[in-house]
């Protein structure tokens, strides 16, 4: 069977947006001042994590969180603190020792 261009249906449209991460933006065009609270979308890009982990951290409380309502807000601090808490440097050995 062949179907031309015209019978191929099309596409469904993306329910949640883009999935290409927009770049976060350091400070508010309106007040020039740097931003401390960010969404968790925004978060999630801050830490490098989809949105449904992030949102597994909060739960578990392993990062605290500012509620207005029903608005879930991080503060930039806590989340660069969660960053040097949980740096780790470790020797890795590529060779088994004999013994």
């Amino acid at each position: 069977m062949n179907f031309r261009a015209s019978d191929r249906r099309k596409k469904a449209p993306l329910l949640y947006g883009s999935t290409r991460a927009k770049p976060l933006k350091a400070e508010t065009p309106r007040a020039g001042l740097p931003r401390r609270l960010y969404s968790i979308k925004e978060a999630s890009q801050y830490l490098g994590r989809s949105v449904w982990a992030l949102r597994e951290m909060l739960w578990a409380g392993k990062l605290p969180y500012v509620r207005d309502g029903r608005r879930i807000l991080l503060d930039i601090r806590d989340m660069d603190a969660w960053i040097e808490k949980n740096k780790r440097r470790e020797e890795v050995s590529y060779y088994k020792n004999s013994s």
